[in-house]
């Protein structure tokens, strides 16, 4: 079975302008040109993703789907080629305008951990003590 493509659904006459970085000047390129360097990656992340969680022995568990969040979510095709790759209904998780979430956060992880011994720092910031060190949480390596 081959995978979803954005390439066939662009079309080919269709460009798009590219920022200049460095000092150089802003250039146009064929959309299927960067879908044909997007796509892949994108399958690849998603492939990376879908053995962490059957090595993890998660996979089996996810019962109702795929949920896409962030920037890359608003890809086009970006849902078909996660249920392609996943063998699940995807879909993009659009979060409802949450107001006060940044100074809200440190409160919201410190009730999570169950380790809130004080107000946490000004600006949103956790104590030292009460952060928490990606490099020790299992992720079912």
């Amino acid at each position: 079975m081959i995978s979803p493509s954005c390439y066939d659904s662009v079309d080919p006459e269709e460009t798009i302008l590219v920022p200049g970085v460095g000092g150089r000047e802003a250039s146009e390129i064929p959309r299927r040109k960067l879908c044909s360097i997007v796509q892949p990656r994108m399958e690849e992340i998603f492939l990376l993703a879908r053995d962490k969680l059957e090595k993890s022995g998660w996979l089996g568990e996810v019962k109702s789907g795929i949920v896409l969040s962030g920037g890359t979510a608003s890809l086009d095709g970006i849902r078909e080629l996660a249920e392609f790759v996943f063998g699940l209904p995807a879909r993009v998780g659009i979060p409802p305008a949450l107001v006060g979430l940044p100074s809200l956060l440190p409160w919201v992880l410190c009730f999570w951990r169950q380790t809130c011994t004080s107000r946490p720092k000004a600006q949103g910031e956790l104590p030292p003590q009460e952060r928490t060190n990606l490099n020790q949480v299992p992720w079912g390596n």
